[in-house]
């Protein structure tokens, strides 16, 4: 039987203009994806006061760069792209005065919108960071001295009157883990504390006019279902909820998705390999570029394995543990 993947529908496609929105405006060419030695100073006078070149560094227009031969560096400027090999020493201002090195994308808008919303200083906290990068963006409270973002509304994951929170790295809206024999994994955690001794459930998936096309008591806050054999058809929407056994008042709120086939996230990826963008970027961006493009069609699930597999490969690069926890930060999964 082939897999199929269940991936939450984007139910406020406006999101990712409100990413845009809420990222730090900034007009200063950015740096992407650094392969091998590189160097930068953001010094005019002199080749001095040098530093190892990292991915999210925000370039001043007085700076200089120190390319190594071997080495690669990539830019995002203007909404446009460049990327400079071999050795090479330059100004800021120099490389950015090429207009013939810089591109457009198709999969740029994308990336971008996501690094800019995990541009906010909160996502940079060393709270934050640290407990994405040791715990794998597992839910948590941090204590930051930084004000979070506004967090875009999404229909069914935050209603405050809901007795459990249908979110949460685990969960189906943030990762469909699959089991050998194609099952998806539902989530859900008690709001209240009257629901947090509750161990049976009932999980239900609704189909057109919130009719329940499948139920089932649960114990426990996770159940695994093969949503081949409960009869969901790829392409289209549903919703899910769980809810206290005997007590359908305690429930969350149900939270829509798309139940989709596998082919259309393969699609993507073979969408990416003409992507001269994604081509040239270093291994680390690339798995954060798949991730804003599996976002961008709605494929959540996919975009949280991207972004964390980035992480825990990569642990010393902040820009993926930042644009990792504006992810799980938007889905309810870190909580300020």
């Amino acid at each position: 039987m082939k897999k199929n993947y269940l991936w939450i529908s984007l139910c406020c496609f406006l999101a990712l203009s409100l990413q845009a929105q809420e990222g730090a405006e900034d007009s200063r060419a950015l740096v992407y994806s650094v392969s091998g030695k590189a160097k930068y100073s953001p010094e005019a006078k002199g080749w001095f006061n040098y530093q190892n070149l990292e991915p999210g560094t925000r370039l001043s227009p007085d700076g200089r760069l120190k390319i190594r031969s071997g080495a690669q560096v990539s830019l995002l400027h203007n909404e446009e792209f460049a990327t400079y090999s071999g050795k090479k020493k330059a100004t800021v201002e120099e490389l950015l005065s090429d207009a013939r090195a810089f591109q457009d994308d198709d999969y740029l808008t994308a990336f971008t919108n996501r690094l800019n919303y995990s541009e906010n200083d909160y996502f940079h906290e060393p709270a934050v960071l640290g407990f994405v990068s040791t715990n794998g963006g597992q839910s948590g409270t941090e204590s930051t001295s930084t004000k979070p973002p506004s967090r875009p509304t999404r229909e069914g994951h935050q209603d405050p009157s809901s007795a459990f929170i249908p979110v949460s790295p685990n969960n189906l809206s943030i990762k469909p883990a699959k089991t050998s024999d194609g099952g998806t994994t539902f989530f859900w955690v008690p709001r209240k504390t009257a629901a947090e001794a509750a161990k049976n459930f009932t999980l239900s998936i609704l189909g057109e006019d919130d009719k329940v096309v499948w139920e089932k008591e649960v114990q426990g806050n996770t159940h695994t279902v093969d949503l081949a054999e409960v009869g969901l058809q790829p392409g289209n929407y549903y919703k899910w909820r769980a809810s206290l056994a005997g007590d359908a008042g305690q429930n969350t709120s149900a939270v829509p998705f798309q139940y989709v086939a596998e082919s259309e996230a393969e699609a993507i990826m073979e969408n990416l390999q003409s992507s001269s963008f994604y081509t040239s970027a270093s291994p680390d961006v690339r798995l954060l570029i798949e991730g804003a493009a599996f976002e961008d069609g709605g494929m959540q699930g996919m975009a949280y394995d991207r972004y964390r597999e980035a992480v825990r490969r990569y642990p010393r690069n902040e820009m993926a543990a930042a644009i990792l926890s504006s992810f799980l930060y938007e889905y309810e999964g870190i909580n300020p």
